[in-house]
């Protein structure tokens, strides 16, 4: 990705408190395309998951694994998780999301190709944006599974998607340490 400017952190942090509602916050999360331009479509749903949920919550989850190594697959499945519920909340009010979520989802295909190999937040972000364009994503019933219950729904509080998230990365925790440990036998 391209060095993010000035210019494109000030329109990320924008697109965020209009989601939002609010300018009463610094966002935590910022979202950027590969050029380095403030993404619309992931920072709406930065903004709304503000909106729509008792943030300082959704942070502490965040915050309680940033200190592990495979930080950045929980975070990159939680956003996956809080993306599809927020979408659903949205999508009546601001009917071109659909158009940006799609769009953002061929982009996102046409960089990562399926195969088995894939690191499991690949694995789950492919599986999830095949589906988020009406494709099979040829995941298997295990993987599958998993990218369900990450999918998190539009009824979901606050409290349902911690719980939930808490759950999930709790038995994760426990298949990523047995699937590292497989690969220092190889």
């Amino acid at each position: 990705m391209n060095e993010v400017n000035e210019l494109q952190r000030r329109r990320a942090e924008n697109m965020i408190w209009n989601a939002a509602q609010s300018h009463a916050f610094t966002p935590d999360f910022k979202a950027y395309d590969e050029d380095g331009h403030a993404d619309l479509y992931w920072n709406t749903v930065i903004g709304a998951v503000r909106r729509h949920y008792d943030y300082p919550r959704i942070e502490a989850l965040f915050r309680s694994f940033q200190d592990d190594e495979d930080a950045d697959v929980y975070e990159t499945l939680l956003w996956l998780g809080l993306e599809n519920a927020v979408f659903e909340r949205e999508r009546g009010d601001r009917p071109v999301l659909l158009s940006l979520r799609r769009s953002y989802a061929e982009r996102f295909l046409s960089r990562l190709r399926q195969s088995h190999d894939l690191p499991l937040c690949d694995r789950m972000s492919y599986g999830h944006y095949c589906r988020v364009l009406g494709r099979d994503p040829g995941l298997d019933s295990y993987n599958a599974k998993l990218l369900d219950e990450l999918e998190f729904s539009r009824e979901m509080d606050t409290d349902q998607i911690v719980a939930r998230a808490k759950e999930l990365f709790a038995q994760w925790f426990q298949i990523r340490l047995r699937e590292k440990q497989e690969e220092r036998k190889k």
